[in-house]
């Protein structure tokens, strides 16, 4: 019997090139989609999320483990923003996730927001390993909450860790760890200066240790700039990728922020076309 919760997800490449499933758990509420393909690129496989019980709640354990064999190009993404409900007074939904990327693969992991209701507690906890010539892609986008509500940080805790590991060595930890002030609760948002007055909040990574990133840097430097949003990119360790931090007040311009940087990766690391906008 599956433990609830539980996302596990095995992708090889097939004797044409293209990406297929090799093996696949799912238990409620976890579930993927068979493997798309679109024109952009016919070797990519495109796997979304779903959850049929519309969100996060206080006692879930999610469990979500992505690996792609040698050769493969998985995209990696959810069907729409994720939920987390109130948890009152109970401990708190967790999900922990770990995505392997093999030599010579491709993982574009892109879900959508997160967006914590008010009073809930959320955790979740990502490793990444990637190792020779793999390239992982990916970010995770956080909400102060239901914003049309007047729930603006009203949560209890959001915290996001992130280990990042090329051939076993770590070359990143980052950490968000958000509270809210319990000293004030009102319609305008218990934290008035966190996030320098913006709403949402993303991270991206991308993780190339065999590729050159100066002129991705570049790149996407260029294309946050023109856009309604705060940035700033750094390198990660030994040279194997980059971090890029985002901030906004608009869900729209967030989502316009990741799509045109996850163009930008794909132009300067794969020469790829970018994905479908209805797929991120």
């Amino acid at each position: 019997m599956i433990e609830p919760g539980v996302l596990d997800v095995d992708v090889v490449a097939d004797v044409r090139g293209g990406t297929r499933v090799r093996h696949l758990r799912q238990a409620y509420p976890q579930r993927v989609t068979t493997p798309l393909c679109v024109d952009v690129d016919p070797r990519i496989a495109y796997l979304c999320v779903q959850n049929p019980s519309g969100g996060i709640f206080a006692d879930d354990s999610l469990y979500t483990t992505v690996a792609a064999g040698p050769g493969s190009h998985l995209l990696f993404t959810t069907q729409a923003a994720t939920q987390v409900f109130d948890g009152h007074d109970g401990p708190g939904a967790t999900h922990h996730q770990r995505i392997r990327v093999a030599d010579r693969s491709v993982v574009e992991f892109v879900p959508r927001e997160i967006i914590p209701q008010a009073d809930s507690r959320f955790a979740q906890d990502t490793e990444i390993d990637v190792r020779g010539s793999g390239l992982f892609v990916g970010w995770e986008m956080l909400a102060s909450g239901r914003i049309g509500r007047g729930e603006r940080f009203r949560y209890r805790s959001l915290v996001c860790r992130t280990t990042v590991r090329v051939d076993g060595e770590v070359v990143a930890r980052d950490a968000l760890r958000f509270r809210r002030h319990e000293g004030r609760v009102d319609g305008a948002g218990s934290l008035p200066g966190r996030l320098i007055g913006a709403d949402y909040c993303a991270t991206l990574l991308v993780v190339a240790p065999t590729r050159s990133t100066g002129a991705l840097q570049n790149a996407l430097r260029s294309a946050l700039d023109a856009l309604d949003v705060v940035s700033g990119i750094s390198a990660l360790q030994a040279e194997s990728g980059l971090i890029v931090r985002v901030l906004g007040t608009r869900a729209p311009a967030m989502h316009e922020a990741l799509a045109e940087c996850l163009a930008a990766i794909r132009s300067e690391l794969l020469i790829l076309a970018p994905p479908p906008r209805r797929l991120i």
